[in-house]
């Protein structure tokens, strides 16, 4: 299932009716489907390929534009989302800021500790063999 056939789910029943208007209507089944709206379900849910309409194989390019349209309304969304949100630390207080600090030198305390530990073992294994 590909990110782009899947739809926020706000806008899924909205994509769901974008796709069966790009369908011919006649719901004939071929696609093996029940009907056209049961294809475009399958569609924007990534269960379907838009080309699987035999009635009208143009269908599957318009389709195409339909799902890609959402996915650019998806990305400029998480983009405007990103955008609104305060930078890091904006907002936080300086008790909180420091406490944050305090604990990132700590983990890189430790870090350092391995790091030495380990060169001194590599350098003892080397010099014995």
């Amino acid at each position: 299932m590909s990110e782009r056939s899947v739809p926020a789910s706000a806008s899924i029943e909205e994509t769901v009716r974008r796709v069966v208007r790009e369908l011919p209507g006649r719901d004939c089944g071929l696609c093996g489907f029940g009907n056209c709206r049961g294809f475009a379900k399958a569609v924007v849910a990534g269960k379907a390929l838009p080309c699987g309409c035999r009635q009208d194989p143009g269908a599957a390019r318009r389709i195409e534009k339909v799902l890609q349209a959402v996915q650019m309304r998806r990305k400029i969304t998480r983009v405007e989302q990103r955008q609104s949100r305060p930078a890091d630390g904006e907002g936080q207080t300086a008790a909180a800021l420091q406490a944050e600090l305090e604990a990132i030198t700590k983990r890189a305390d430790a870090l350092l500790a391995r790091i030495d530990t380990r060169k001194h073992q590599f350098q003892s294994v080397r010099t014995r063999g």
